[in-house]
């Protein structure tokens, strides 16, 4: 499914966080998003995901079916530095809840590979409030992989992990796009594990600059200059 965003704007009251977005995105595509802080990415991605509402523009699939904040929810999944999480439920009941919202039901033996990977296999027991930061994170990589979104929003992913786990992120992204699902992606700092990325895009002066199939020395560049 290709997602076409045109002239998009969002505004908070009287303040303009970016105008005239005008973009187009593939299956299997990387799309790494960079600006300075407060520039409007986490915004951005919200009204991707029909999290936030944007004032002026439109988001289409490729047949031209304009997409509301509903048909956003249905089709994308936001996976936030701070992943939420129910404190007094257990890590494996919130892995339960999460997956009830897609219609499915948590089977160990279904992801027992991927917890064993991220060391959350002893977690399962454990309630959220007693979690590290880390952790925490590894629990979102979870449900990032339990959704069946087909447009996937990550915004800064690789906080707080360790290098071992940053390491199965990037594994994950590759399996993500491999797969064809389409990815935006923030981050403040390079990493030569990442995949190739398609797009780069730049909030800067409230408008959205794009640049197609960037190299890794011009993507380190912008984001040690940000």
């Amino acid at each position: 499914m290709m997602l076409k965003i045109n002239k998009l704007a969002k505004y908070y009251g009287y303040r303009k966080l970016f105008s005239d977005v005008l973009v187009s995105l593939s299956p299997g595509q990387l799309v790494l998003l960079i600006g300075a802080n407060g520039c409007g990415k986490s915004s951005l991605l919200k009204v991707l995901c029909g999290l936030s509402e944007f004032q002026r523009g439109v988001i289409s699939k490729d047949d031209d079916t304009i997409l509301g904040k509903r048909e956003l929810r249905q089709m994308s999944y936001l996976f936030e530095h701070t992943p939420a999480l129910f404190e007094e439920l257990t890590v494996a009941d919130n892995i339960r809840f999460f997956l009830s919202i897609w219609g499915k039901k948590f089977k160990l033996a279904d992801w027992q590979d991927v917890l064993q990977d991220l060391g959350l296999i002893n977690y399962l027991p454990v309630k959220c409030h007693l979690l590290s930061a880390g952790t925490r994170q590894k629990v979102g990589i979870v449900y990032s992989l339990m959704s069946d979104a087909p447009l996937m929003l990550l915004d800064e992913p690789f906080t707080v992990l360790d290098v071992s786990a940053r390491h199965l992120l990037n594994k994950y992204l590759q399996l993500f796009l491999k797969n064809g699902r389409t990815l935006i992606m923030t981050a403040h700092h390079f990493d030569d594990n990442w995949p190739k990325i398609d797009q780069l895009w730049q909030i800067k002066n409230k408008s959205l600059q794009m640049m197609e199939s960037p190299s890794s020395e011009v993507v380190r560049e912008y984001l040690t200059s940000n």
